[in-house]
This record gives C-alpha cells, structure tokens and sequence, in this order.
C-alpha cells in the first residue's frame, strides 16, 4: 500500500479508528494516529497494553507491500451486526 495511502487514514479529521489488515492474515487495530509512525517502504505500529490508550507499550514493523486493506472500525462493526465476517 502506498505511504500516502496510509497518511490519508491517518490524518482524517475527525480521524476514524481502523483494521489493517496484512498479507500473513494479521489484523492491527489502530485506535490513535500517534500509534502509526508511516515510512516509504514500512509503518510501525504501536500496540499498546489496552485498546484505548494512546501510547503502545510494544511495537511491530509491517512493510508497506504486505498491507492489503484498511477497513474503517465502524464499517467492520456494521457488517458484524448484518451476519457478515
């Protein structure tokens, strides 16, 4: 995915919480922007100890290439509730 992409979620005002969802089949919830630091070739993300804190307490590295979606957190709630995955 594209770093610029990525920047557009992230700086969406009001900002709307998302899924990223990676090639491996792992899911990122990101919550915050200050949790998603964009680099041209991988993002870092910040895992904090519960979904609601602004600050992560570990981190991972994903490249950009293996970034597949990105599924606003509303929209994956509203498909929960209509009996889709």
């Amino acid at each position: 995915m594209p770093p610029e992409d990525l920047l557009t979620a992230i700086r969406r005002r009001p900002f709307v919480p998302f899924r990223m969802h990676v090639s491996d089949g792992s899911v990122f919830e990101i919550r915050h922007p200050e949790l998603l630091l964009v680099g041209f070739a991988s993002v870092i993300v910040g895992i904090p100890a519960q979904p609601e804190q602004s600050y992560y307490t570990r981190t991972e590295v994903v490249a950009n290439s293996h970034i597949v979606r990105l599924v606003p957190m509303e929209q994956a709630g509203a498909q929960k509730g209509n009996g889709q995955a």
